[in-house]
């Protein structure tokens, strides 16, 4: 886990509300990992039409080692950074009515069908990996509904990033 500026030698933890800035000690590092050869950051896209829910799930999914989030609010936004650097993984935020973003959800798996999305909807996390979708129920408006979907996306994130890598590494198998 990478350490933060404000808190020198403390190491980081998903508590979301109140991450202070990357020290620069951990971003020069986090720019090490681009620059050399088979070390890659994993790139996470987080798409919610609300700032404080971009926010939220941005901190908290950075704060995982390897991962680079990029945020944004608007559909076309994300069209044109899909577009122009694939992610590993999409996360999307459906929690609150948007009529745009049922719709973003849908022309994102006809366009990018083999592309691993993470949407949270009311009660539900839906996880796509590719191939398949599973899903979780995550009840309620509480702390503790809201601590348990989050632990929930984490977990997630880790599987289809571990699944990406995995198909990142796997050697071409010929057919003779």
């Amino acid at each position: 886990m990478d350490c933060f500026e404000g808190a020198p030698g403390v190491t980081c933890s998903p508590h979301v509300l109140d991450l202070p800035r990357r020290c620069s000690l951990c971003s020069a590092r986090r720019l090490e990992a681009r620059v050399l050869p088979g070390i890659t950051l994993m790139r996470v896209l987080v798409v919610s039409p609300h700032a404080a829910s971009r926010a939220l799930l941005s901190r908290f999914l950075d704060a995982e080692p390897d991962v680079e989030v990029s945020a944004t609010g608007e559909p076309d936004d994300a069209f044109a950074s899909i577009k122009e650097n694939k992610p590993a993984l999409v996360v999307v935020d459906l929690r609150r009515p948007d009529e745009d973003h049922p719709l973003f959800l849908g022309l994102l798996r006809k366009r990018h069908p083999s592309l691993p999305v993470i949407s949270l909807v009311p009660g539900r996390l839906r996880i796509f990996d590719g191939r398949s979708e599973r899903v979780r129920e995550a009840h309620g408006d509480t702390a503790e509904a809201l601590h348990h979907l989050m632990g929930s996306v984490l977990q997630a994130t880790r599987d289809l990033l571990a699944q990406h890598l995995l198909r990142m590494l796997r050697p071409p198998v010929g057919r003779a």
